[in-house]
């Protein structure tokens, strides 16, 4: 199931849940233990989804929200209402892209960190590693099939033949894939310190250009694939 799905789902289920608890307060059992526990559960699960979705506590939607809200269980059925509407506007796809696109800075910071650091042999396997992901991301978005594509020239060729990119990024995604190679042939002594920069710096470049809807499952993905790349390395 999708992340969009599954936070849907559970949304559903806390705004039919709150219609109870709001039922119970209406009818006296506000000073039971059991819906004191009761609400102590959904606002707990309330403020799980929503942080999912909202991690910062100081935007707006929640500043508005606790401004003409009293209490916390009408400060996340209001949250949650919003969400809901909001999905079907794409904005969990907004969401999951944020967070990919910003998995896929930290692990580029921190290759830069390790090529300025003189490890070139760690900086080049992620580079290589992230490069990979982006590149096939790209393909597909243009809607080229993997299938019978090796990661190099024919991938490149077929960005270059639909005007993907330009003759310019294609030298530049020639470099990356030699970084990338050799990571994955474990030749992790063999990077060159310019080559693994212009697979940082291409691979950048690739996120801002082409990057819209991704999955936050593809995170997880990546993170396994860079620290086994690492770790041979």
């Amino acid at each position: 199931m999708a992340f969009k799905e599954i936070i849907t789902e559970r949304i559903e289920k806390l705004l039919k849940e709150v219609e109870s608890l709001k039922k119970g307060s209406e009818h006296g059992q506000v000073r039971s233990e059991e819906y004191q526990q009761q609400c102590a559960k959904w606002i707990y699960e309330a403020e799980r989804v929503v942080n999912l979705v909202e991690p910062d506590p100081e935007n707006r939607r929640r500043k508005v929200a606790k401004e003409y809200t009293e209490g916390p269980i009408d400060y996340y059925n209001n949250l949650l209402y919003g969400l809901r509407f909001d999905i079907g506007f794409g904005y969990i796809s907004t969401i999951s892209e944020r967070a990919y696109r910003k998995a896929l800075d930290n692990f580029l910071d921190y290759a830069k960190v390790h090529l300025i650091e003189g490890n070139i042999r760690v900086s080049g396997a992620i580079a290589g590693v992230v490069f990979e992901d982006c590149l096939r991301r790209v393909s597909s978005k243009a809607g080229i099939y993997e299938e019978g594509h090796k990661l190099g020239s024919l991938l490149i060729r077929d960005l270059v033949s639909l005007h993907k990119f330009s003759e310019t990024k294609a030298r530049l995604a020639r470099i990356a894939v030699q970084v990338r190679t050799k990571a994955i042939l474990t030749q992790c002594d063999g990077f060159n310190e310019k080559e693994v920069g212009v697979a940082i710096d291409f691979t950048r470049e690739l996120i801002s250009d082409y990057f819209d809807t991704v999955t936050m499952f593809a995170c997880g993905q990546l993170r396994i694939a860079v620290t086994e790349v690492v770790r041979v390395c």
